[in-house]
């Protein structure tokens, strides 16, 4: 896929460069590449991989981005979409663990009651 320095990295992730390099490069959540000349490299997947959308009304007027192409777009729409089903079905499913465990708790606490004259 394509790469892109850390600068415009950071543009299509819609934060700064330098934190950028201080919270995702040094802290390893991102993985970077280096070209022949030895200059740091991030591939666009990764930037996507990370922060799902990509900021590209950041970087519309810059023509050195021509490598992103309209279907890395449309993946990256699709993976935002997903993503968000996602996470609706993950609250889904943490809602109804709770709903079980609270069932749970009620069919405990139904332990037949000694009277008086079995205590």
């Amino acid at each position: 896929m394509s790469q892109v320095n850390i600068t415009k990295a950071a543009k299509l992730a819609g934060i700064t460069r330098q934190y950028l390099h201080s919270h995702y490069i040094k802290q390893g959540r991102i993985s970077v590449t280096h070209d022949k000349d030895g200059k740091p490299q991030i591939d666009i997947s990764e930037i996507m991989r990370v922060f799902g959308k990509l900021h590209v009304d950041n970087i519309v007027n810059d023509n050195s981005l021509h490598n992103i192409t309209p279907e890395i777009l449309h993946k990256n729409n699709d993976v935002s979409a997903e993503l968000r089903l996602m996470r609706e079905l993950l609250e889904e499913k943490d809602k109804r663990i709770e709903d079980l465990q609270k069932a749970m708790l009620m069919l405990a606490d139904k332990t037949p009651k000694k009277r008086w004259w079995q205590r």
